[in-house]
């Protein structure tokens, strides 16, 4: 290599402190883990909402890089820090929808496994979601069609998979409306039932009065018109007698 220092000199020393034998093999080698990552980022927020299994630990455990890969998975992670980092660069990430999936994070938060999966970090995902709505984010915004489950609120996330009780409270102190789907779905939670209290209970409609007394009714017709007086025809001829 010549003493002489160039870019591509540098680039290759780089390289060789990799063990690759050019800079061209390193950077294809680069881009493809980077693609790599991306790819399970998107399967571990997937396993971290949908999957009951435990599958999003084992993903994490076996790479930790996920943990800090993107603000979508410190959101679903319940990364206080991270996320309010993020925020404070660019509140419209609060509020901003994934193309594929159709989520915003606020229903990530909601939907997220890791209250269970990791009992540690519920605190972490009530903060993400408080932040969230403090940034903006709506408790009664609905998931596009992209990714399926078209139209869910988070509060539908939050009662529906693995129920997360303390963001249902949040949810409905910042002004979420459960709908009867919602209430349905709760009360078939895994949870105990703990989000079922914090659901407003509808108002027991108030007995009525006792009604008057009603009137026999003699008849639903009118009243009967006085008979006719018969018409008096002649006695003799075509029209003889009374009609």
């Amino acid at each position: 290599m010549s003493d002489v220092l160039t870019l591509a000199n540098a680039q290759l020393a780089v390289a060789r402190e990799y063990g690759f034998a050019s800079w061209t093999r390193l950077r294809d080698e680069v881009a493809a883990r980077t693609a790599g990552l991306a790819r399970q980022a998107e399967a571990f927020c997937e396993a971290s909402i949908r999957d009951g299994t435990g599958r999003a630990a084992r993903m994490l455990v076996a790479t930790p890089e996920l943990a800090r890969y993107s603000f979508a998975t410190a959101v679903i992670l319940g990364d206080a820090g991270r996320v309010q980092t993020e925020l404070g660069r660019d509140p419209g990430l609060a509020t901003q929808a994934g193309t594929r999936t159709g989520w915003a994070p606020l229903h990530a938060a909601r939907a997220s496994r890791w209250h269970r999966l990791d009992p540690a970090r519920a605190e972490g995902l009530l903060a993400v979601a408080r932040m969230l709505l403090d940034a903006g984010a709506d408790p009664n915004g609905r998931t596009g069609e992209a990714g399926g489950h078209g139209g869910w609120t988070p509060l539908r996330c939050a009662v529906a998979g693995a129920a997360n009780p303390l963001i249902t409270r949040l949810l409905l102190e910042r002004g979420a409306v459960p709908g009867d789907h919602d209430l349905y779905l709760a009360g078939f939670a895994d949870d105990n039932h703990e989000c079922l209290p914090a659901a407003p209970v509808p108002r027991p409609r108030s007995r009525r009065s006792p009604a008057p007394p009603r009137r026999p009714v003699t008849s639903v017709l009118p009243p009967h018109p006085e008979p006719a007086t018969p018409t008096v025809l002649p006695l003799s001829g075509p029209h003889a007698g009374t009609c």
